[in-house]
């Protein structure tokens, strides 16, 4: 299974309005957001809220954070970090968080079998 597919399949869930993975320097690998939202625009925000965790955690002597949730009124946006690559995907705010672990969890683990981590 290669990174497109996963994230069609990921975004067959309920809640999940959109996900794309990208580099740590904000490049978009795969993306599967609805129309309207702009894969660069979100690899832009989300690689540079992830590099200023990544930093500010090493900076505290603490490892580098596994994954992060941004919450508005509308919407939840989980970022993984999977290595070299962060997994984006936006959710409903009504999505559940020990559901979303558990998915993301799985997704993550079939990124890494695609090899595209280096």
């Amino acid at each position: 299974m290669d990174i497109a597919e996963i994230l069609n399949k990921l975004n067959r869930s309920e809640d999940i309005l959109g996900s794309l993975v990208i580099t740590q320097e904000g490049m978009v690998v795969m993306s599967a957001l609805e129309a309207g939202h702009n894969p660069e625009t979100f690899a832009a925000f989300c690689s540079s809220v992830g590099l200023t965790l990544s930093k500010s955690l090493t900076n505290l002597k603490i490892e580098t954070f596994h994954r992060y949730i941004l919450s508005s009124e509308d919407y939840k946006l989980f970022i993984v970090n999977i290595g070299n690559l962060f997994l984006v995907v936006i959710t409903t705010i009504d999505a559940k968080l020990s559901e979303m672990n558990v998915l993301l969890y799985q997704v993550e683990s079939l990124i890494r079998k695609t090899g595209r981590l280096d």
